[in-house]
């Protein structure tokens, strides 16, 4: 979530090639869009407004290129937290993943 981090630059990569093949791409950068934790049935946590900013774009896309660095063998908590707010957007939807591990 650092300017410059090997995933948003891998991301950034990827997303190029997708616009240089004729595809709409909007940019979401979790440093910037910070979610409350998963509480279904929260009013608080379903009325935030970076809440519905994911899941609005969430609906827009036909697909995804999701980015993060490894942590501990897995993704970020943030990318995590962001999946938990989107299960139903996901639906029937394609993803490609891209994780960077090892560190500088």
């Amino acid at each position: 979530m650092r300017e410059g981090a090997h995933s948003l630059i891998m991301v950034r990569i990827a997303a190029l090639a997708a616009k240089e093949a004729g595809a709409e791409v909007r940019e979401l950068n979790l440093a910037e869009t910070i979610l409350p934790l998963l509480a279904p049935g929260n009013p608080a946590v379903a009325d935030n407004p970076n809440v519905k900013l994911i899941k609005e774009q969430a609906a827009w896309a036909d697909a995804f290129i999701i980015a993060t660095p490894e942590y501990h063998g897995g993704p970020t908590g943030a990318i995590k937290n962001w999946f938990d707010h989107l299960y139903a957007e996901f639906a029937g939807k394609v993803a490609a993943l891209i994780a960077a591990t090892g560190g500088d």
